[in-house]
């Protein structure tokens, strides 16, 4: 029995490697789109989201009771090539990252006008699915002393499942109740 070499097994395997960031960058445009942008949006979104990943505003300086030890060269990994240097400084800084937290917010804000001209009837159910993510998210976040706020990586994904069931679920009552008053009247 003939078996392929070893070779082309490596070479399927590195071709899939490199076609996984465009499988992904497109299944990111077709969730765009599907939101209602248009396909240059979804692009520029979608950029401004990668671009905007390495953006970040500083908003506010919390002074510390120690100093704290910061490496400026751990961006992307130049620690190990450019040595280590360490600075040490009594504050930190809180700062709010634009491809992550700005241009999600401003999409989620279009979302939301777009549904209240659209289909008014659904910002209350809208409401209580926002209050039920947000506090689930909000009570498994912990604070990590000098690393940040950590939460484990499934419970947004399972919050927002919850959400979008509970939204469905008031949908569909709410429409089901304006049907039977059509049909009374």
């Amino acid at each position: 029995m003939r078996t392929a070499p070893t070779g082309c097994l490596s070479l399927l395997m590195f071709g899939l490697v490199l076609a996984l960031p465009f499988v992904l960058a497109d299944a990111f445009l077709t969730a765009l789109t599907k939101l209602g942008l248009g396909p240059l949006s979804a692009l520029g979104v979608a950029v401004g989201i990668f671009v905007g990943g390495a953006i970040n505003i500083p908003v506010a300086r919390v002074q510390q009771a120690e100093r704290v030890e910061y490496r400026p060269t751990r961006l992307l990994g130049l620690h190990r090539f450019l040595g280590r240097p360490v600075r040490h400084r009594a504050y930190t800084v809180v700062a709010v990252n634009v491809g992550g937290c700005l241009i999600p917010t401003v999409l989620a804000g279009y979302q939301v006008a777009r549904m209240a001209l659209e289909a008014s009837a659904a910002l209350g159910a809208l409401g209580i699915a926002l209050g039920l993510n947000v506090g689930l998210c909000y009570s498994f976040a912990t604070p990590v002393p000098r690393r940040g706020i950590a939460m484990q990586p499934l419970i947004p994904a399972l919050a927002a499942a919850l959400s979008e069931t509970v939204y469905e679920c008031s949908l569909s009552s709410a429409s089901r109740r304006t049907t039977n008053r059509s049909i009374a009247a």
